[in-house]
């Protein structure tokens, strides 16, 4: 018994131009009841790998990126064949000829496989006849609810009731060979590693999976296919992910609905008055002031966190920073004092700022020091003399990701601890929030907004650009290639 790991809905084929992943068949029932899988990258296997599956039954697991290192499982096929035109490297237009013609019934339409890829393209040129599958089988699982792993032990202990540990040996590779796994028969297992290991979760018969009811799967497509917006601005010109973008985006209709207060409230439970909203202060993404409270918002989408120095000496680099943020922060802002005022008080605040953070400085500096370094400076503004930790209880500082990022951020008493596993000074300052709060604030603010029809259009497509933002986990990809599997068949 053996078991493949095939990572699916990643690469740059499936984004160019009218591509349908060949991994799109996986999870679907041909009309003869049987299954044809496709194994990423290239579909074909090696002469010398099928060497090595000789007199073994396989399995192939499918699961697709679903933040950093971290998978989301998406169905389990038993006991699969190889088909011969997959073995070693066979000529394209043979293999197409021999695959082309089963057949599936997807809706109420039946379609060949030939015909689900003919407008598949490499490089732009006709890539549509090709090998089209690799095994065949019939039968294959999904999971009944959501099921993720990774081989990220730090993150299996602390996410335990959602991440599942399994060996993940290449972040790179869309295909990964486990010639030791029988998930018959998990006991048996050889690697001593691995045996240590509860794989039990993929267990077919545990109750956690089920088998798919292809009915349900295209009924599903096909609402969603008739609700899909195909004119959405954001998507037309590709920022629907451009975090400049939708920052600007989120503080404009904020603005224009009259909402700042609200959704300061909303974020921060902040009650203390009419807010100013600042587009990239000191590059802070959103930050919300009045003259009692600063609200700082870092926007990230699927980047990481800029500014960020590793040194051997972090703590002369956080008392270097700590001096140059609140130096250019003084010059900017304090045309009151002359030049020996604005030194005097750049040697206070600097002192008193690394006093109070002294457990700070033996950790990484980022931006978001850089802003909290900033949000002390402008709160010191109001009370030069106001204790740092009175300060504090009026800084309320966020970074805003996407629901599919939550796993990569820990959180300790609801600040965060790490990202990325990384400690970084004044992290512990932030808490997190997921992009499906703001999509709910903003789907709410929509419904009772009273703005003409116009800007009321240009609303509903940031809301609807939010929602991809606050599911779970980043399936656009996924869909696009289903909608356009559903156009194909439905043409």
């Amino acid at each position: 018994k053996m078991l493949i790991l095939n990572k699916m809905y990643v690469g740059g084929y499936l984004t160019e131009g009218e591509n349908i992943g060949h991994e799109v068949i996986n999870l679907i029932k041909a009309k003869d009841d049987n299954y044809y899988i496709w194994l990423n990258a290239g579909g074909n296997i090696p002469e010398y790998q099928v060497k090595r599956m000789k007199g073994k039954n396989i399995d192939v697991l499918f699961a697709r990126p679903a933040g950093k290192g971290i998978f989301k499982v998406l169905g389990l096929a038993k006991n699969c064949e190889i088909d011969n035109m997959a073995i070693g490297k066979k000529d394209k237009i043979e293999a197409y000829n021999e695959q082309k013609n089963v057949m599936y019934k997807i809706g109420n339409k039946t379609v060949s496989l030939g015909d689900i890829y003919k407008h598949n393209t490499y490089h732009n040129a006709d890539d549509a006849k090709s090998l089209l599958y690799t095994f065949k089988c019939e039968n294959v699982y999904m999971p009944g609810g959501d099921m993720y792993i990774t081989n990220d032990e730090k993150q299996v202990n602390t996410l335990n009731s959602y991440i599942n540990y399994f060996p993940i040996d290449s972040k790179e590779s869309l295909r990964e060979y486990k010639y030791d796994i029988d998930l018959d028969d998990i006991s048996t297992l050889k690697n001593t590693k691995e045996k240590e290991k509860d794989l039990r979760y993929l267990d077919v018969n545990n109750g956690q999976w089920k088998k798919i009811n292809q009915n349900n799967y295209f009924d599903n497509l096909k609402k969603e296919m008739i609700n899909k917006k195909n004119n959405n601005i954001y998507q037309i010109i590709k920022k629907d992910k451009d975090e400049i973008v939708i920052s600007n985006s989120l503080g404009g209709f904020l603005e224009l609905t009259g909402s700042v207060d609200e959704f300061v409230t909303n974020i921060s439970q902040v009650k203390s008055g009419k807010f100013e909203l600042l587009r990239e202060e000191f590059n802070v993404d959103l930050l919300f002031y009045n003259n009692e409270d600063v609200v700082i918002i870092e926007n990230k989408i699927d980047s990481g966190l800029n500014g960020v120095i590793k040194s051997t000496d972090n703590k002369k680099v956080f008392c270097d920073q700590v001096k140059k943020v609140t130096t250019n922060y003084i010059n900017r802002y304090r045309d009151d004092l002359d030049p020996t005022g604005k030194k005097d008080l750049i040697e206070k605040r600097s002192k008193k700022i690394m006093d109070l953070f002294k457990n700070d400085k033996s950790l990484i500096w980022s931006q978001l020091a850089k802003y909290y370094v900033f949000a002390i400076n402008k709160l010191l503004d109001n009370d030069e003399n106001k204790e740092i930790k009175k300060i504090q209880q009026h800084i309320h500082s966020f970074v805003l990701i996407p629901a599919y990022r939550r796993f990569e951020v820990l959180l300790s008493n609801k600040f965060i601890y790490k990202i990325d596993n990384v400690k970084y000074s004044f992290a512990n300052n932030y808490k997190l929030i997921a992009y499906d709060k703001v999509y709910d604030i903003f789907v709410n603010l929509s419904k009772k907004s009273k703005i003409d029809k116009h800007d009321k259009l240009r609303l509903d497509d940031f809301v609807d650009t939010l929602n991809m933002l606050a599911r779970p986990y980043d399936d656009a990809l996924e869909k696009e290639i289903m909608y356009k599997l559903f156009n194909i068949v439905n043409s």
